[in-house]
């Protein structure tokens, strides 16, 4: 997880999938990835999360060790590269006070992708 990749954001409704190009450009930048779920889901494990459900069977951290790691300032949700419906996607939703991966997020909604290498 090297690279916090925010150049990239769709306001309006998002491709079939993040690894897809978005007005042109992709994503990712050359050498990073767009992560699946799952990949999200090892991102917590590794930092305290533990199996949760929270829409889905996935985990949860409770410490705001992401939001810390990355240096956010505001709350944030990032892509995945995994679709859950035509309507809605997976993500992962980072605060300051917990962490999780998630699906049944609304599509149009404004999202981040956290690439890595």
């Amino acid at each position: 997880w090297n690279n916090m990749f925010t150049g990239a954001t769709n306001t309006n409704n998002h491709d079939a999938t993040v690894n897809a190009s978005y007005n042109g450009t992709t994503i990712c930048p050359s050498g990073y990835s767009a992560p699946k779920i799952t990949d999200y889901d090892t991102l917590i494990k590794a930092y305290g999360g533990t199996s949760s459900s929270v829409n889905r069977s996935g985990y949860g951290e409770t410490t705001g060790a992401l939001y810390s790691v990355l240096g956010l300032s505001s709350t944030r949700f990032y892509w995945s590269s995994t679709e859950s419906s035509s309507s809605y996607a997976y993500i992962l939703y980072v605060r300051s006070s917990y962490s999780y991966s998630s699906y049944n997020y609304d599509k149009t909604s404004s999202h981040y992708v956290l690439c890595y290498k």
